[in-house]
């Protein structure tokens, strides 16, 4: 009766097998009343972000040992105290099905009689990188219906990844910013940056991707196929995004 009077969410009640306590309840106590506060504001909370505090806590409460704030720990924190994953918002995309069924299978036939080796078969996106955004989804109580954020930060860099098909080759990212020389770049090079960095607004254009294609990606690709005695070509798959050429 205890500790239904005390339990956060009637869920807790609902889903207890076992009354066994958890095994630091101090750091219990402390986590959960972190958590509601935490959830008051707003803040969306994921996984690595609540056992990441679990440990911050667990050496402020003096604990000795070790404590490694298991994927076991985190389940049984959440259905002790009635927490489960939501979206904070989202959207669902579709996709023309048939179109790609049929560029599968000529594709297919294209690297079938040309013999392009899976190591010879590339493909290019880019990503945008929100980097003060904070998680669309959130650890939330179980009597939440919603849950409502903060506006998220449209602060962005653009990331290029390529890499070929057997997974053997993976080129330097090419990262585009808004700034020629960001504060952070100060003293140093930026051919010593384990990326290729370029500004363009954080934006890709057609000027950028062809400079990265005749300068990075055929050269890359190149020593590559010499060093593993492949014919010198390759096939660049990419989608029809406007900053790509035809």
């Amino acid at each position: 009766m205890e500790y239904a009077r005390n339990c956060d969410s009637g869920a807790g009640p609902s889903n207890r097998k076992t009354m066994n306590s958890a095994s630091y309840e101090e750091l219990d106590a402390a986590m959960l009343q972190w958590f509601t506060q935490r959830r008051a504001e707003g803040t969306p909370l994921s996984g690595p972000v609540v056992t990441d505090k679990a440990k911050f806590f667990y050496k402020q409460l003096g604990f000795e040992g070790e404590f490694n704030a298991s994927s076991g720990w985190l389940t049984r924190f959440k259905n002790r105290h009635g927490i489960r994953e939501i979206s904070i918002q989202g959207e669902r995309l579709s996709a023309n099905n048939e179109a790609a069924v049929a560029f599968r299978e000529e594709f297919q036939q294209f690297v079938t009689e040309e013999r392009y080796d899976s190591s010879q078969i590339y493909n290019a996106d880019e990503t945008g990188l929100y980097w003060k955004c904070l998680p669309s989804k959130t650890l939330a109580f179980v009597q939440e219906k919603h849950a409502p954020g903060h506006k998220s930060s449209k602060e962005r860099l653009t990331v290029m990844c390529c890499g070929n098909a057997s997974g053997s080759h993976k080129l330097r990212l090419l990262v585009i910013g808004k700034s020629k020389r960001p504060r952070s770049f100060k003293g140093t090079e930026g051919s010593q940056l384990p990326v290729d960095y370029n500004q363009k607004g954080a934006w890709m254009d057609r000027e950028i991707f062809e400079y990265w294609f005749h300068s990075k990606f055929v050269p890359q690709v190149r020593l590559f196929l010499k060093d593993k005695g492949l014919p010198p070509k390759a096939v660049l798959l990419l989608d029809n995004a406007p900053s790509h050429p035809n």
